[in-house]
């Protein structure tokens, strides 16, 4: 799974970039059916230099489509969502 991620307005990129490192970061690495899950922080303004803005983007690995199905419909994985 790919998720896209977009900082609330007026946020600082470190403090989005800790944030998403100290809270979110954890938060998933508790579920042992993500293997594994990657954060690729942007850096820096996109090179073709639209307004397309993407803060950053999360890869959740599953072992099986099942399993992911089955955490889509688990509430504590929407915690941190």
């Amino acid at each position: 799974m790919i998720v896209i991620l977009r900082k609330k307005e007026g946020l600082s990129d470190k403090k989005f970039q800790l944030h998403w490192l100290k809270q979110h970061g954890p938060h998933f690495k508790k579920f042992p059916e993500i293997k594994p899950y990657t954060q690729l922080q942007a850096l820096g303004r996109r090179r073709d230099n639209s307004d397309l803005r993407i803060d950053g983007i999360a890869v959740l690995e599953f072992e099986s489509k099942d399993t992911l199905s089955n955490q889509l419909r688990a509430p504590r994985f929407w915690k941190h969502f």
